[in-house]
């Protein structure tokens, strides 16, 4: 999306919630206690992440790989390395290649599979 307000446009006329990260007028920050952010951090982490927003204007809205967050699939360093080259940062963009998401995605769910079978496994063992 070229900007915030094209985002929040799009899911609402999908009737989807807009994500927090969506920085729009209509989609007030969590509350505090959900923030991490003392009272005092809290007014200027978000002229920060406002001001952000403008400078990084685009929006990328993406589909769900793998939504488990508790037993995620592991990449290791020695995974992105191999297939990417360097490890990704975290706070900037990263533009891969096809083939390499290509690759990620299958070892992604390799190990997936790998893991539920073991916790499957481990059931009738135990």
């Amino acid at each position: 999306m070229k900007n915030h307000s094209d985002a929040a446009k799009w899911y609402k006329n999908r009737n989807f919630h807009i994500p927090k990260n969506c920085v729009v007028p209509e989609n007030p920050p969590l509350p505090r206690e959900l923030s991490g952010f003392s009272q005092r951090t809290e007014s200027r982490a978000l002229v920060d992440y406002r001001r952000r927003s403008r400078k990084y204007s685009n929006y990328v809205i993406c589909d769900v790989a793998f939504k488990d967050t508790v037993n995620p699939p592991p990449i290791f360093e020695s995974d992105f390395k191999r297939i990417l080259g360097r490890v990704p940062v975290t706070q900037e963009a990263n533009i891969i290649s096809y083939k390499a998401l290509d690759q990620l995605l299958q070892l992604a769910v390799k190990r997936k599979l790998i893991s539920e079978k073991r916790r499957f496994y481990k059931t009738f063992v135990e």
